[in-house]
């Protein structure tokens, strides 16, 4: 029989409870219920729908209609990154008529953040009455921090992926605190049930399906539930694959069906890129919007005292309970969440941190502020909370500056939608309300780009090949563009996030993070325009910042190499009839394949994957023939 996870020690109890022990349990509750609701409150007022928001929603009627979870019908493109979020929206959406879907993702992602608030609360509250040896009133801390910070309302409000984060993350660690050792007579420990052993286990392995990210988290809870528990060797052979099953199935799947070992949104942002300055300016600029030095220090030293509590305060302890604390097993509970939310925001800052002010952070923070969520009352903490009550008063009041896009690498997303969209909780109405091109166009069969002259912002059109019939419109609101645009009209994703091409240039560094890929006309009439259409005029010629500009030889050049090497074996990875054999070969190509980067120069690309002479070329019905030149990998940048 195994201790509830919040009873008091026999050895701490003596005679019956005072009346502010009865009320312990009621304060703790409506604390931790209290945070959840001020979080549903402000995000509502603070609601929103993403452009992110609006791929997810048509990836998910894609596969209502039949076509697979893919953008666009007949290219098989992961264009979000996160499996879960995207199967939650799915399975929402098939009970959810289609108008109603923004609104279910913004709120059932504002649900999910305020669940996994409510989590972490009880979490903390769990862990420190494990630490000090009995149940304890508590007050808040990290709590106040996430409540203060307005990025967390808005991306909590946005039908973006930060629910499910928070969910998960609390979730796990919740679970990782609840399989704690347990003493007992006669015996070091007791496990927990072994069915709540291998729930924590496979719930801590989901990480790199809520984000890719996320599998740091992953391992580090996984590692402390093995360093906790110190089982024998077949058990923890058996946790491992309990924590890999559900993440290692859907890789294969995501190789075989998408042909990547990476969402292709990943893949666009050079996950795996190196801008340190850039990481660095990342953190400054969402720690200096809201004076989150204070907070971090004050957070930081309290978690060092209780680190050290059970010294401290000397708490009532069996024997058993003492050497489980001795050994380190209780204390990697805090410990855990500490060193994942380290690892995460290093990640953060390594790859140069994401063009939405604060959003990449905002993982890395929550986890961080686990262990010191909440706080067991003392003299010292209730100093140090008036402090923090003091800070999130002035971070969440109108008295502080509005964030005014910092040094125009980062931009406040919900202010620029609202802005662009004129309307305080923008949604799929006004994305298409902002942008009436984009609907006028979606409806009529042409290669509807981008005017990058004089008429910035225009759409113009090509006519397509023989027999295409479904229009095709450039986009650099993918999501917008989406929701307006029928099913079977292609979205061609100028940023990469949902175009296989675009996603595999090499970027040009000095743009905004996360979106330093921009397909250029010339690649785009390659593509989708008649191949004897001429160019429509100078217009046409002109650059996007530094993008390379359309010509008769460009686009010349970027047709010969699509049909090419490597380039010919991506379209065919995404785009061919999705047979076994097809499976297997995206399959086994499929790490080459998410290495593969292209040139921004269609004259460089034909050099580097199209033949030389003598050298057959590529079969484009089975794609089969060894590359001419090297393929080239993804940049190192130093």
């Amino acid at each position: 029989m195994v201790a509830r996870a919040d009873a008091v020690p026999a050895s701490a109890t003596h005679g019956s409870p005072r009346p502010a022990a009865r009320l312990l349990p009621w304060w703790n509750t409506a604390l931790a219920l209290g945070g959840a609701a001020a979080l549903v409150l402000i995000g509502l007022k603070r609601r929103w729908v993403a452009d992110e928001t609006l791929v997810h929603l048509r990836t998910v009627r894609q596969f209502l209609a039949g076509n697979g979870l893919v953008l666009n019908a007949g290219e098989r493109a992961e264009a979000f990154l996160s499996p879960l979020w995207q199967g939650l929206l799915l399975a929402g959406g098939a009970f959810t008529p289609d108008a109603r879907l923004p609104q279910l993702a913004v709120v059932l992602g504002l649900l999910l953040a305020a669940a996994g608030l409510l989590l972490a609360v009880d979490g903390a509250r769990v862990l420190h009455g494990h630490l000090l040896g009995r149940p304890l009133p508590m007050l808040p801390a990290g709590l106040l921090v996430l409540l203060a910070l307005p990025p967390v309302w808005e991306f909590s409000a946005a039908g973006l992926d930060t629910g499910a984060v928070f969910l998960w993350t609390a979730g796990a660690w919740r679970l990782l605190v609840a399989c704690r050792p347990q003493g007992h007579p006669g015996e070091l420990f007791e496990a927990p049930q072994g069915r709540l052993v291998y729930l924590c286990a496979v719930v801590a392995g989901l990480g790199p399906l809520v984000r890719p990210e996320l599998t740091l988290t992953s391992l580090v809870f996984v590692g402390a539930l093995l360093w906790m528990l110190r089982p024998a060797r077949r058990t923890a052979l058996g946790l491992l694959g309990a924590s890999l099953a559900l993440p290692v199935s859907y890789e294969i799947l995501r190789a075989g069906y998408y042909g990547l070992l990476l969402p292709l949104p990943a893949v666009a942002r050079e996950a795996t890129g190196v801008h340190h300055e850039r990481g660095r300016l990342y953190f400054e600029d969402f720690i200096d919007s809201y004076w989150m030095l204070l907070p971090l220090v004050l957070l930081g030293g309290l978690g060092l005292i209780y680190s050290f509590a059970d010294k401290l305060v000397a708490p009532r302890r069996t024997p058993l309970e003492a050497t489980v604390l001795r050994q380190g097993r209780g204390s990697v509970l805090a410990a855990a969440p500490v060193l994942a939310g380290c690892l995460l925001a290093l990640y953060v800052w390594r790859v140069g941190g994401d063009q939405l002010h604060a959003r990449a952070a905002l993982p890395a923070l929550f986890t961080l502020l686990l262990p010191v969520m909440v706080l067991p009352v003392r003299r010292v903490l209730v100093t140090v909370v008036a402090a923090l009550a003091v800070w999130a008063a002035l971070s969440a009041s109108p008295l502080r500056a509005p964030y005014d896009g910092g040094d125009g690498r980062f931009f406040d997303a919900r202010a620029h939608m609202v802005q662009t969209t004129g309307d305080r909780h923008p949604d799929e109405r006004t994305w298409s309300a902002a942008f009436p091109a984009l609907g006028r166009a979606a409806h009529v069969p042409a290669l509807w780009y981008f005017d990058a002259g004089p008429a910035q912002g225009n759409y113009r059109s090509l006519p397509l090949p023989s027999g295409a019939k479904r229009p095709v419109v450039a986009a650099g609101f993918a999501g917008a563009a989406g929701s307006a645009a029928p099913l079977d009209t292609v979205v061609a994703d100028m940023w990469g996030a949902g175009d296989p091409l675009a996603a595999h240039l090499v970027p040009v560094m000095g743009w905004w993070p996360g979106q330093e890929k921009y397909l250029g006309n010339a690649w785009l009439f390659a593509r989708y325009a008649a191949p004897a259409t001429g160019l429509p005029g100078p217009d046409a010629l002109t650059r996007y910042r530094e993008e390379p500009a359309a010509s008769p030889g460009s686009v010349a050049a970027a047709r010969r190499a699509l049909g090419c090497g490597r380039l010919a074996e991506l379209r065919e990875s995404t785009t061919a009839p999705l047979t076994a054999e097809r499976f297997v070969r995206n399959l086994v190509g499929a790490a080459q394949r998410t290495r593969l980067r292209i040139p921004r120069e269609p004259a460089v690309a034909v050099r580097e994957f199209c033949p030389s002479k003598g050298t057959p070329a590529l079969d484009p019905k089975n794609g089969h023939r060894p590359s001419a030149t090297p393929v080239r990998d993804a940049p190192r940048t130093p």
